[in-house]
């Protein structure tokens, strides 16, 4: 469900690629566990929105492996970063994605620098923001 969860706040968030790789993804994850109530309840929706909803519904309440889904989502936001031509606009989705992490995540490590991305780079310039953005990324490379 982490990989769900990354992949439908980064679509959410204006990132490309992610609601083709989140329907994609699904249809896999359900037609291993068809008994699945939460993936049938998913694979009923049509809106990625609504989707994304009773996922952040079911991570509060079920829990949410923060390692993994950590993981997973700074991979898959560091293959947006390292494509970046609009390090603002890139700024701007990450804090986007921030507002729609779930809020026992938000001023967590590393998920709290997606909230700042943008602001560091009005305040201490491109080469500090990437810095800053780089570390990030590399907060699981040694797990935690």
């Amino acid at each position: 469900m982490e990989e769900l969860l990354a992949y439908a706040l980064l679509s959410c968030s204006g990132f490309d690629g992610g609601e083709a790789r989140f329907w994609t993804r699904l249809n896999q994850l359900f037609l291993a566990n068809p008994d699945s109530r939460l993936l049938l309840e998913l694979e009923c929706e049509t809106n990625l929105y609504r989707a994304l909803a009773v996922l952040r519904t079911h991570m509060e309440t079920e829990g949410l492996d923060r390692a993994r889904f950590g993981r997973e989502l700074m991979r898959l936001l560091r293959t947006h970063y390292a494509v970046c031509t609009d390090l603002p606009e890139f700024g701007r989705r990450a804090h986007s994605l921030w507002n729609g992490l779930p809020g026992s995540l938000q001023r967590t490590d590393p998920f709290e620098a997606l909230l700042w991305a943008c602001d560091l780079l009005s305040l201490e310039g491109e080469a500090q923001c990437r810095a800053f953005c780089e570390r990030m990324f590399r907060f699981y490379d040694h797990e935690h």
